[in-house]
């Protein structure tokens, strides 16, 4: 049976993680502290894996079926879906990276220009 938003609002948290299926290979994922997680199977090479799109309420059931059947059509055209997906994403920001490109413009403010 498909999920609907009434369904997924009385979804409790149990013992062990509970997998709540959609159809197309999406499932909500309860787990024991609360919280619900989108999560898509597939097979791909003969192996099982899968994806994550986030968490419930600030992934909506709407917003996981789009992200499902953009997968589903990645997968159609011979794609592995995680690594497309993988790479689609921008990269994210780290410490490190802002750490490294603050002290990049410090040394570059710092140091005189030897042609100059």
């Amino acid at each position: 049976m498909p999920l609907t938003d009434t369904r997924i609002r009385a979804l409790k948290p149990g013992d062990k993680p509970t997998k709540h299926g959609d159809g197309g290979g999406l499932l909500l994922v309860v787990n024991p502290n609360g919280s619900k997680l989108w999560r898509m199977v597939y097979r791909c090479g003969g192996k099982r894996k899968q994806l994550a799109f986030g968490a419930w309420p600030d992934v909506s059931l709407a917003q996981a079926r789009a992200h499902r059947d953009a997968a589903r059509k990645l997968l159609a055209n011979g794609g592995d879906g995680f690594q497309m997906m993988k790479q689609a994403r921008s990269p994210r920001p780290t410490l490190q990276r802002a750490i490294d490109a603050r002290s990049q413009r410090f040394d570059r403010a710092v140091t005189p220009n030897p042609a100059g």
